[in-house]
């Protein structure tokens, strides 16, 4: 439903974002209803500070300053996973409320393996820099609730298992 010649100026992670934004608002699910900014509403009520584990602009620039062809990569995974979006994002939910982290694993990684250099820059590497943040936050004695997504949590790369292996308790409820 989309005119191709509207994406044409702009680069390829951009437009694997944007078609993945307007699949999931084509499947009934609205950003504003999403957890994080859920989460950032009832903080900013109760007066918490907030403050992002990377900014906006980093986002963006990690991105792009992927190369042409990890570029081409990640949209070449979008387009053949645009499908099967709608009915994935259901079976992740599900699975996710459920504690179903086996699955939850498998349905992240399923695409991301495929394409490594991506996952690495985009997950196994933020992961690294977040976790000093988060030992620093614990070594501190620091109270936080912490949001990122869910494919920053499992695997042998996720944050629950860097956090184990620095020695820490972590569980699921």
């Amino acid at each position: 439903g989309i005119d191709i010649s509207q994406m044409a100026p702009f680069k390829p992670w951009f437009v694997a974002i944007s078609l993945t934004s307007l699949a999931l608002r084509k499947a009934g699910f609205d950003p504003k209803y999403g957890l994080d900014l859920f989460l950032a509403q009832q903080a900013k009520k109760e007066g918490k500070k907030i403050r992002g584990l990377e900014t906006l602009e980093f986002q963006f620039g990690l991105f792009d300053h992927l190369s042409s062809s990890e570029q081409d990569l990640m949209l070449r995974q979008t387009l053949s996973e645009l499908d099967r979006l709608s009915a994935g994002v259901d079976q992740l939910v599900q699975s996710w409320l459920s504690g179903n982290v086996r699955t939850v694993e498998d349905l992240l990684m399923a695409g991301m393996k495929e394409y490594p250099v991506v996952y690495r820059k985009v997950v196994v590497d933020r992961n690294r820099r977040w976790l000093l943040d988060l030992v620093k936050m614990l070594e501190q004695g620091e109270k936080a609730l912490v949001v990122v997504g869910a494919a920053h949590l499992v695997g042998n790369d996720g944050l629950i298992k860097l956090l184990r292996q620095r020695g820490y308790g972590v569980e699921q409820h």
